[in-house]
């Protein structure tokens, strides 16, 4: 049984001499041989590759996936969130609540640069 391989343009699997018929008038039986030859090959191992890199494909997409929504939004009216900032250079921690206490304020949240985001 000789080997089979996928012709892109139909997607079919040809053996080499099927391959050759179907394309015989068309190309020269170089062009034929060298084309046959970077075809993908059909076939049990064939197909366990490819499924290996889909599934390989799949876990490094699941673990890149990022949630649709943030955990937390915040609405106009909302109280400034308790979190610690760092202020000036060299840094001191400084409560926001704390540094806006008086103030109408925006929030702006921005990811940092080189940051996985």
């Amino acid at each position: 049984m000789s080997e089979k391989r996928i012709d892109p343009d139909d997607g079919k699997a040809y053996s080499f001499e099927e391959f050759s018929a179907h394309y015989k008038g068309t190309y020269k039986k170089g062009e034929i041989k060298s084309y046959f030859e970077g075809l993908k090959i059909k076939g049990a191992k064939a197909q366990a590759k490819t499924k290996a890199k889909a599934k390989a494909k799949a876990a490094v997409k699941k673990d890149k996936a990022e949630p649709k929504e943030p955990k937390k939004r915040l609405k106009i009216g909302d109280t400034v969130p308790d979190v610690c900032l760092h202020d000036g250079f060299p840094p001191k921690m400084v409560s926001l609540p704390e540094l806006c206490k008086g103030k109408k304020i925006v929030l702006v949240g921005l990811p940092g640069a080189y940051t996985p985001t």
